[in-house]
């Protein structure tokens, strides 16, 4: 019983220091806590996706691609919620069994056509002592503020097969 728990989540462990951080990338659902200094975290939700070159690092993005982007309107966040209500009515109708399920209902709703989101992202700085938790299959990246961040994550996987 024990054995079948711990591994329903995995554990990563991470020293940065100022300007470092994660390129965007998505999976599934965890938490992020800062044990030292400062991480700064964008987000969008599955519906959405951001506008990134793997290229580059995140850094890269904050300085020159999120300049760029446009502030949220109450219309945005109007329709925005609706589009996500919209999103997760088609992923709870969905057999999501198995991780590429999941991955497939969220393609669905990302509609390809309509290209990045324009608009910034959903964002937030964690300090240290400080936990986030990441929704299942968001587009996230984080850049380091402090001269050096520790963190650790906790990724759930009992939505896998």
């Amino acid at each position: 019983e024990l054995h079948y728990q711990q591994s329903l989540i995995a554990l990563s462990f991470g020293i940065g220091n100022v300007g470092s951080g994660v390129q965007w990338h998505l999976h599934g659902p965890g938490f992020s806590e800062t044990i030292h200094g400062r991480k700064h975290w964008v987000l969008y939700p599955p519906e959405n996706r951001p506008n990134y070159n793997l290229d580059y690092a995140s850094r890269h993005w904050m300085e020159y691609t999120y300049q760029s982007l446009k502030n949220w309107t109450t219309d945005d966040f109007e329709r925005e919620h609706q589009n996500h209500e919209q999103f997760l009515k088609q992923w709870r109708r969905r057999s999501l069994d198995s991780s590429s399920d999941r991955k497939q209902a969220a393609s669905y709703s990302m509609d390809e056509s309509k290209g990045p989101s324009t608009k910034k992202p959903w964002e937030c700085t964690i300090n240290a002592g400080e936990m986030l938790y990441f929704p299942d299959q968001w587009h996230h990246a984080t850049i380091n503020l402090s001269p050096y961040t520790v963190f650790v994550s906790s990724f759930t996987s009992e939505h896998e097969d």
